[in-house]
């Protein structure tokens, strides 16, 4: 079975319905300025709800066994990392072939801050030394021995999120600024749809004329919760 085509840095960076942030109250001011993040007292509690519907066990078998040709069938394992940090809910992602759990192919860390009502902004970071914290997901206390100054974050590869409905967030990262080399690509595209149940994630990357080189062409990954 050919191995899947990246899902690009949302989440994922693989993780939306067409590849991947939410402040319940207050304003962005508060959260933001010139770039840095200044938690208030309930900085981290306002991605809690979000952050609970992102964690856990998914999978595309149901999607990978109506279109096999398409979609290799995923496993995708979300979980949240340093509790102990005030600047976001932090969470690390891997995903695998589901024949080979013990290869995955996207190690990625996230963080989820709030950035104005109803909008949160997931970023994505490179994990170092990947095959040292393969299966890192299964521990108590996953990538405890990792230190947070030592991963990179992807530049350009924000993912905006909006409250979707009552039962559902969307989002996207914005223009062309996360940058992908993969396969003759200029840039790539992250769009991701969110729901108790299930993640979408729908990643692309593209050339400077802008056409697709990699990724799902008609839709993205559908991943049920399994846990």
């Amino acid at each position: 079975m050919p191995r899947p085509r990246p899902l690009s840095r949302l989440f994922a960076g693989a993780l939306l319905l067409a590849a991947p942030a939410i402040a319940l109250n207050g304003c962005a001011s508060d959260l933001h300025t010139e770039g840095e993040i200044h938690p208030t007292p309930h900085f981290v509690a306002r991605a809690e709800p979000l952050a609970g519907w992102m964690t856990g066990s998914f999978s595309n078998e149901a999607q990978a066994a109506e279109a096999p040709d398409r979609f290799a069938k995923v496993q995708m394992h979300i979980v949240r990392i340093w509790p102990e940090r005030n600047d976001g809910v932090w969470m690390y992602i891997e995903q695998a072939l589901a024949a080979e759990p013990q290869s995955p192919y996207r190690q990625r860390i996230y963080r989820l801050t709030p950035a104005e009502e109803s909008v949160f902004e997931l970023d994505t970071f490179q994990l170092p030394e990947r095959a040292r914290f393969v299966g890192a997901w299964r521990k108590d206390e996953p990538l405890a021995d990792l230190d947070p100054d030592r991963v990179d974050r992807l530049d350009g590869c924000t993912v905006v999120i909006h409250a979707d409905g009552a039962d559902s967030f969307r989002g996207s990262t914005i223009g062309r600024g996360c940058s992908s080399q993969l396969s003759g690509a200029s840039y790539a595209t992250s769009h991701i749809r969110i729901s108790p149940s299930r993640i979408e994630s729908w990643d692309r990357g593209f050339n400077a004329r802008g056409e697709q080189v990699w990724g799902a062409v008609d839709s993205g990954y559908i991943f049920d919760r399994v846990d």
